[in-house]
């Protein structure tokens, strides 16, 4: 294979492999507790309503309207 057939396929690579992260990075939201080290990645549209954090600061209740 030549260097240019070499550089167009690394050239798609990385143009697709960019837009994959791109759009996992879209489609996920992250819940933090700082006091106790903890993350979690969501689907953002999982919870469609948010209470008022707790006065603590600990958590963020959410949950569904019911349907």
């Amino acid at each position: 294979m030549n260097s240019f057939g070499l550089t167009v396929i690394v050239i798609v690579t990385l143009t697709f492999a960019s837009n994959c992260a791109s759009v996992a990075e879209e489609r996920s939201a992250t819940y933090t507790n700082p006091r106790f080290g903890t993350t979690a990645d969501y689907p953002p549209d999982l919870f469609t309503v948010l209470d008022p954090p707790p006065e603590n600061g600990d958590g963020q209740p959410g949950g569904r309207p019911d349907k």
